[in-house]
């Protein structure tokens, strides 16, 4: 691994292989994270969390009728949320993915993934709490101008 315990270089010590004696004991691992994750519950259930997937969902949903509409090419996936929940990647008919994407932040400081697959430009487009139809419109208008 990239990094490894006090356990390097000892024989026997930490245990039955030389992974666990590399491995097992970090001594300076940071546990803040897993410490804070009663908080972070807490606060998902007094900010009433399901509604707020179920709504970052539907944004999802809009997002990927609008660009499939947009660029004429059939969805990757059924529409369900078997499928995709916030984030949902969308077919475009761009031929420089990397080129969309660097368009999209420098001309309309919209960061967003556009990858390559198998030949094809996707948006992957991402919701969260703090989105809303404001940031999915914003993305419409400077997709239907670029494309």
């Amino acid at each position: 691994s990239l990094i490894v315990s006090w356990g390097w270089g000892r024989s026997g010590t930490l245990g039955d292989s030389t992974f666990v004696e590399r491995n097992q004991w970090q001594g300076t691992r940071d546990i803040a994270a897993w410490l804070a994750v009663p908080a972070a519950i807490d606060f998902q259930e007094q900010n009433h969390w399901p509604d707020i997937r179920s709504r970052c969902h539907q944004l999802a949903v809009e997002a990927r009728v609008r660009i499939n509409q947009l660029s004429g090419i059939p969805p990757l996936s059924p529409d369900s949320s078997d499928w995709f929940a916030q984030m949902v990647s969308c077919p475009v008919p761009a031929t420089d993915a990397k080129a969309l994407q660097n368009t999209l932040y420098a001309n309309y400081r919209i960061e967003v993934p556009v990858v390559d697959w198998q030949g094809q430009a996707l948006v992957r487009t991402s919701f969260q709490a703090y989105n809303d139809t404001d940031d999915l419109d914003k993305l419409m208008l400077a997709l239907e101008t670029i494309l």
